[in-house]
């Protein structure tokens, strides 16, 4: 994203730690911003369940009911406990699948940042417990989506990731 604002921007996971802060810097920088949760409770602009595999889609088009210039996604929201198949939908099949829709906006220049983890850039050896290497897997995983998709989507859509470090909340 840059400093001009130019539409609408979701946040996935935008209430809460990084994602409200991502959220409202954006705001202050003159974007639209529209946040999902999981949560009911959460204050979000649409509330989404993720780990739904007809989830992402139903947020995308919400999304673009509420704000038909939509042209940025923050793939923020995660999960860091929970199955396999939960970190998995979450952590790496929702952002997939945002990524994709909004690739097929014609017309204007659309961004995507998928945010990750600074482990996933060391050297692979899994950290902590078993939820925690899936967790660190599912984030590799989304590392390597992303690099293929600035490369697909070039024309159309960049596509960036961000690894923090440790956030303090």
């Amino acid at each position: 994203m840059n400093d001009r604002a130019g539409g609408t921007v979701l946040v996935t996971g935008g209430t809460l730690r990084l994602g409200k802060a991502i959220a409202e810097e954006l705001e202050s920088r003159g974007w639209k911003v529209l946040t999902s949760s999981h949560r009911p409770d959460s204050g979000a602009d649409i509330v989404c369940d993720l780990s739904d595999p007809s989830g992402p889609a139903r947020l995308y088009l919400e999304a673009m009911r509420r704000a038909p210039d939509l042209s940025a996604i923050v793939n923020n929201a995660a999960l860091f406990t929970g199955s396999d198949d939960l970190l998995r939908a979450v952590n790496l099949e929702a952002p997939k699948k945002l990524t994709m829709m909004l690739s097929g906006m014609e017309g204007r220049l659309c961004a995507v940042v998928n945010m990750l983890d600074a482990d996933v850039l060391g050297d692979g050896a899994p950290a902590g417990n078993l939820e925690r290497a899936v967790y660190l897997q599912t984030k590799r995983e989304l590392l390597e989506y992303t690099r293929k998709s600035a490369c697909l989507f070039a024309e159309t859509m960049r596509v960036n990731a961000v690894a923090p470090g440790a956030v303090l909340a």
